[in-house]
């Protein structure tokens, strides 16, 4: 294992116990370990988000809501939690109607 810094090694070893600070850290300081970010719905003042992390082959999810205008704070909660990745290829079918002449 390369040498990870203090905050992402206790990410790694499981630690529940990190600060609002710490949590906005790890989702805006470290898009190197960063895989995905998926946005949910909104809020009146805020939207759900999902940051999802890779540490040494490990998966992390931290679920945070964003502030949607100057006055709101990015709010976190007790994160990270491990995760696994499961993917699945999706085929479908668009239809559209073209006018014809």
């Amino acid at each position: 294992m390369e040498e990870l810094d203090e905050l992402i090694l206790r990410v790694y070893n499981g630690d529940q116990d990190f600060t609002e600070n710490e949590l906005n850290d790890l989702v805006t300081e470290y898009e190197d370990i960063t895989v995905d970010t998926i946005e949910g719905g909104d809020r009146r003042w805020s939207r759900n988000m999902e940051t999802i992390l890779i540490i040494e082959g490990k998966y992390f999810s931290i679920q945070w809501e964003k502030g949607l205008t100057e006055n709101q704070e990015n709010e976190f909660y007790d994160q990270p939690i491990e995760v696994s990745l499961h993917e699945e290829e999706i085929i479908y079918t668009k239809r559209t109607y073209i006018a014809v002449k």
